[in-house]
C-alpha cells in the first residue's frame, strides 16, 4: 500500500486497489495514518547524522518526478546523494525536492549534506550540468570531480 502511496496513488485508490486484489476493505484513513508513519521515518532518515562513516566518493544527480502542490500537478527536481565505499556498495545518503535544477539549489543540497556532517570526501561524480559543476566546486573546494 505504501509503494502505491508513494508512486503517487491516491488514497482512495490505494484502498480500492487493496480491496479489489486482497478482499479486504482498509479506509482511506487507514491508508492515510500508514503515509504519516511513512513520513516521520523518511524524515528521520533524511536529517540522520552522516558521521563516522567515510564517504570517499559521492554521486550525485537530479531526477525530475511530479507532485501534487496547491491542487495541481508540477515538475520538481529531486536532488540524490550517493556514496560509495572503497569496497564498492553503495548508499542513498540523501535527497532533496527543489523547484529546479540551478546553482542554488545544488549549494542548496550540499549545504544539507554538510549540515548532516558529511565527513571529507575524495571525489564528486556527476554530469557537467553547468550550476551543478559551480556548486561542487564552491562547496567542496579541493575535492576532485569527475564527469559520469
Amino acid at each position: 500500500m505504501l509503494e502505491m502511496y508513494v508512486s503517487g496513488v491516491s488514497t482512495c485508490k490505494v484502498t480500492n486497489i487493496v480491496e479489489e486484489l486482497c478482499g479486504k476493505s482498509v479506509s482511506k484513513s487507514f491508508v492515510s495514518s500508514l503515509t504519516k508513519e511513512l513520513d516521520s521515518m523518511i524524515e528521520a532518515w533524511r536529517n540522520s547524522c552522516l558521521e563516522g562513516t567515510c564517504y570517499l566518493y559521492l554521486v550525485v544527480d537530479v531526477l525530475f518526478i511530479k507532485v501534487s502542490e496547491n491542487h495541481r500537478v508540477v515538475s520538481k527536481s529531486c536532488h540524490v546523494a550517493i556514496r560509495i565505499t572503497e569496497e564498492g556498495s553503495r548508499e542513498i545518503i540523501g535527497f532533496l525536492i527543489q523547484d529546479t535544477e540551478i546553482k542554488e539549489s545544488w549549494s542548496n543540497f550540499f549545504l544539507h549534506l554538510k549540515e548532516r556532517q558529511l565527513g571529507d570526501i575524495k571525489m564528486v561524480i556527476s554530469d557537467a550540468q553547468k550550476g551543478l559543476v559551480n556548486a561542487i566546486n564552491t562547496s567542496f573546494s579541493g575535492v576532485s570531480w569527475q564527469r559520469c
